[in-house]
């Protein structure tokens, strides 16, 4: 189930029906996911927006959190991969419906060496390759490092 701009919740099918009409006037998909640690529990947030790339407009998008313990991760690399199969699983399965959109997954890790996540970099990149996705990281990877990111934190 999916969370809209509205706050309603939508199914599987109903994500599908909205991406379509927005695919079919131009616009493009973007997937991301990010993670954050809250009590005891880490929170998983996925986004799927749109965007107009000519038009400069867009901005909706649905997203999704999934719970897991704190337990089932034992560094941010295995957080990180997570995050990634997240993002790809929802990309691949929006392709398998859509096979005309044009799809870009965003990986909320760092392009400077100063950050941590920077050091799965080539893990992820080489993941969205293998799946045959445009991707992003940041500072260009909004989907994920906004849009995903703003959902886990609530």
């Amino acid at each position: 189930m999916w969370n809209s701009n509205n706050n309603k919740i939508i199914s599987n099918e109903e994500m599908i029906e909205f991406l379509k009409e927005y695919v079919s006037r131009g616009y493009h998909i973007y997937v991301g996911t990010d993670s954050q640690s809250v009590q005891e529990k880490y929170i998983f947030a996925t986004a799927i927006c749109v965007y107009h790339p000519e038009k400069r407009s867009g901005g909706r998008y649905v997203w999704k959190k999934k719970r897991y313990s704190r337990k089932d991760f034992f560094n941010l690399k295995q957080r990180i991969i997570e995050e990634a199969t997240l993002t790809l699983t929802e990309a691949d399965m929006i392709r398998e419906k859509l096979p005309n959109a044009s799809i870009e997954v965003h990986f909320d890790v760092s392009s400077e060496e100063k950050y941590k996540s920077n050091e799965s970099v080539s893990v992820v990149t080489s993941y969205a390759k293998g799946y045959g996705f445009k991707f992003k990281i940041k500072p260009d990877s909004w989907a994920a490092s906004g849009a995903a990111d703003n959902h886990c934190k609530r």
